[in-house]
């Protein structure tokens, strides 16, 4: 008799483990066979007709993808970011886009920049619990990572991490880039802009001086919204991210 498979049980808004139903290990992804009792962690099941597939395998083999990004930007000394509970309203909004009920994520902002963001457990569950291929952007002074996915890949969801300076032209420029990529191909989108900490310097010789850094630290303060365009800040209001 074929057994109920498990795979629909990931979606539950309610579970906020991004690895449910995996076996925990360090780096390796692997169903769990306990688990996933239907087909003993497999993804296959052996019927009267022949063998059922399923798409347990193919979401191990996006979820690995993350790990290896993951082990490669931050190395094997953080692995513990990942464990953490998901954010509920990320989670709801993923179980919304999982149904159709709604096409854009959130805009957050991280003050720690020395630790991963919250978007590393994002991209493991909607890898793995929703069935996303998960293109991760790390804007910073020494990655040159794609901006846009790969064309016509089904099921993606764009997560952006920005560590560079939001009122610099050319930074949001690519943001605005991804927005409309976003916007027109209804892609799921998640931006963290990552508040990078200045380093110490010394004492103001002047008061022209003192004023110029008191400016920057307040611009470096500032919500991002403020330096989308006009038509950006609308497309990302449509797509319910603010």
């Amino acid at each position: 008799m074929l057994r109920r498979c498990l795979l629909a049980e990931l979606v539950d808004p309610e579970a906020r483990s991004p690895f449910m139903g995996l076996v925990k290990s360090e780096w390796q992804a692997e169903a769990s066979p306990t688990w996933f009792s239907c087909c003993g962690g497999t993804g296959q099941q052996e019927t009267a007709v022949g063998i059922k597939l399923c798409p347990l395998a193919a979401r191990v083999t996006r979820l690995q993808a993350v790990l290896d990004r993951y082990q490669r930007r931050w190395g094997v000394g953080h692995k513990q970011f990942l464990y953490t509970v998901l954010d509920r309203v990320a989670l709801q909004k993923l179980a919304a886009i999982n149904s159709g009920a709604q096409v854009g994520g959130r805009v957050l902002t991280s003050k720690d920049s020395t630790t991963p963001g919250p978007l590393w457990s994002l991209a493991v569950a909607a890898a793995w619990r929703f069935n996303r291929n998960v293109h991760f952007v790390t804007m910073c002074d020494d990655r040159q990572d794609s901006l846009l996915p790969i064309p016509h890949l089904p099921n993606t969801v764009v997560l952006v991490e920005n560590y560079l300076p939001v009122w610099h032209p050319d930074t949001m420029l690519d943001c605005e880039t991804i927005v409309n990529y976003c916007y027109n191909t209804e892609t799921p989108l998640w931006f963290d802009f990552v508040q990078t900490k200045d380093p110490a310097t010394p004492t103001a010789v002047n008061a022209t001086l003192a004023s110029l850094r008191r400016r920057v630290a307040r611009l470096r303060q500032r919500s991002p919204l403020p330096y989308f365009s006009a038509g950006g800040r609308a497309k990302l209001q449509a797509m319910q991210m603010v």
